[in-house]
């Protein structure tokens, strides 16, 4: 009875080995081809990938394309529009060149001085007259005066003596009406 106890044991434990093993290979068995139906559904989702990255490549591709012709387009037109300026603007330079090679600078200042001449002449100096020490009285100078002219006519007597200095000035004397 030792004998089988002894020999029931050990194959107890091959039996629940090979038990052990037989589950271990369906588990790895099922584990295969769970990894084999991954690598295969993650080959369909590459390739995918791939064809929907090669589509967004191409778009990206003529979006940049157009970009880049609306682009050169855009500064194409407005290059012309200042080239054009340019010479609207050097056309009208031009006229300004031709106006300016007429003048003679020396005619030019001779005509301005005889339209806006104001004489040859140079004033005299000017001396000081101190007025509140004068000996003239307005009062007995506005009492000379003639009476029954028109009395629309402001009359004015000079107070003191001017020397014209001028063709247009008009030399007074003290008393002058």
């Amino acid at each position: 009875a030792v004998v089988s106890t002894q020999s029931t044991g050990p194959q107890k434990k091959l039996d629940q080995l090979k038990l052990k093993m037989k589950q271990s290979r369906q588990s790895a068995e099922t584990a295969d081809k769970e990894y084999m139906e991954s690598v295969k559904s993650l080959e369909t989702h590459r390739q995918r990938w791939e064809k929907d990255h090669e589509v967004y490549c191409k778009r990206m591709q003529d979006l940049e394309m157009d970009r880049l012709t609306k682009m050169r387009n855009n500064i194409w037109v407005y290059t012309n529009i200042c080239s054009q300026t340019l010479v609207n603007t050097d056309a009208r330079l031009e006229e300004i060149r031709k106006l300016l090679e007429m003048c003679n600078a020396n005619h030019d200042l001779n005509i301005y001085v005889k339209e806006r001449r104001t004489g040859s002449n140079r004033p005299e100096s000017i001396e000081y007259t101190n007025f509140y020490q004068s000996n003239v009285r307005v009062e007995e100078e506005v009492k000379r005066i003639p009476k029954g002219h028109a009395s629309n006519f402001v009359r004015v007597v000079a107070l003191y003596e001017y020397s014209a200095q001028g063709p247009e000035e008009v030399s007074l004397a003290q008393g002058d009406l």
